[in-house]
């Protein structure tokens, strides 16, 4: 069975309904979700989120969680945790350190190495975004990212000779 996945980026404040984000856009952005699950048939919501991360937003779910709540809709959270960051060594004290080191090594500039090195653990992430959503065998699945990471993504996406929709790249109510 081929997988149809409705991709949309957006900005992590908005994406978890931050308090400082204005409520009028977290209620715009709470509306076009659901209005976007239901034009689309969607069944599964996952996003670029986990559970460690919520309270770096001050907040105890993120807007997709509550539209699947509402609209009895699977709902899973595809981020890697800062716990599995660090197994596969790609959190960001250690890409810092490992930049450092090679840096030191091998007389190098210093940002473009950690700019290389942290493209790299973007690109281990979006595959675990990717795989944890085609395990979920439910779609069509709306796949809430970054901004940064629809191209990636989508790509990434495509690759696995999946279906792919860009709802929109980097969505602002």
């Amino acid at each position: 069975m081929r997988a149809r996945i409705v991709l949309l980026g957006t900005n992590h404040p908005l994406q978890f309904g931050a308090p400082h984000v204005p409520k009028e856009k977290v209620g715009t952005f709470r509306e076009y979700l659901a209005s976007l699950c239901r034009s689309e048939g969607i069944k599964l919501i996952a996003e670029e989120a986990s559970q460690d991360v919520l309270g770096k937003f001050a907040v105890g779910e993120t807007v997709g969680a509550k539209v699947a709540r509402d609209e009895v809709l699977g709902y899973r959270m595809v981020d890697l945790s800062s716990d599995e960051r660090i197994l596969l060594g790609i959190s960001d004290g250690q890409l810092s350190s490992a930049a450092f080191t090679l840096k030191n090594r091998n007389q190098l500039n210093l940002q473009p190495l950690r700019d290389r090195l942290n493209k790299i653990a973007d690109q281990v992430r979006e595959g675990a975004w990717v795989a944890r959503t085609l395990v979920e065998s439910t779609f069509p699945a709306l796949l809430i990212v970054g901004a940064n990471h629809v191209r990636g993504v989508e790509k990434l996406i495509r690759s696995l000779r999946q279906e792919v929709v860009v709802a929109h790249a980097d969505y602002e109510p």
